[in-house]
């Protein structure tokens, strides 16, 4: 269920938990918006390995079905191609796909109930805003995570919060990656108060 949850609040920019109310026999469950204290934020939090703040950190970015460039086509049924090219490279190496628009609609019906040609122009709009919706899916994917070591769990709820965008560092493998906090476990013990 937590996965579930997790991946649904996600893309929004939420976080959430779960808290035990013994009092009321109850589970309050919270969404919460998180803020931005990436390190060019006014309120910075920064996990690096470097201030031993952030240990077992794990680096994964992939290309894997990452395309930068659609050439996207489509065909009236005279057999004429029109095609537009969708460059969001900014200039760098160029990861190109080809795409067949099929959802593009090429006619439509007038008010005498007749199948007409669409001007070429609002097709070619539409096969741009076709292959940016498709490159935009298909970006590169920057992930890291690791374990927090030495933070005082005083902090949560006041430096950082579920939801929030942070700054995770390692120098030693030049990698510095903007994240969002989208799982914190709390362990309260007698003795131990711990946010991992």
């Amino acid at each position: 269920i937590s996965q579930l949850i997790t991946s649904a609040l996600e893309p929004d920019g939420l976080g959430w938990d779960l808290i035990l109310d013994i009092a009321n026999k109850q589970f309050i469950f919270n969404v919460k918006q998180g803020d931005d204290r990436t390190i060019n934020s006014s309120r910075p939090f920064i996990l690096s390995t470097d201030l031993k703040t952030l240990g077992n950190m794990n680096y994964t970015q992939s290309n894997t079905d990452f395309y930068n460039v659609a050439i996207v086509s489509a065909e009236r049924k005279d057999g004429t191609i029109i095609t537009e090219v969708v460059d969001m490279s900014n200039g760098g190496p160029r990861y190109e796909t080809f795409l067949a628009a099929s959802d593009v609609p090429l006619t439509y019906k007038n008010a005498a109930d007749a199948v007409v040609d669409r001007d070429e122009q609002d097709i070619r709009n539409d096969l741009v805003v076709f292959g940016t919706d498709y490159l935009n899916s298909k970006k590169q994917i920057d992930f890291a995570e690791g374990n927090l070591l030495n933070i005082r769990s005083s902090l949560f709820g006041t430096s950082y919060n579920l939801g929030d965008t942070i700054t995770l560092q390692n120098r030693r493998w030049g990698v510095q990656l903007n994240s969002r906090i989208t799982k914190i476990r709390r362990v309260i013990q007698p003795g131990t108060n711990l946010i991992e």
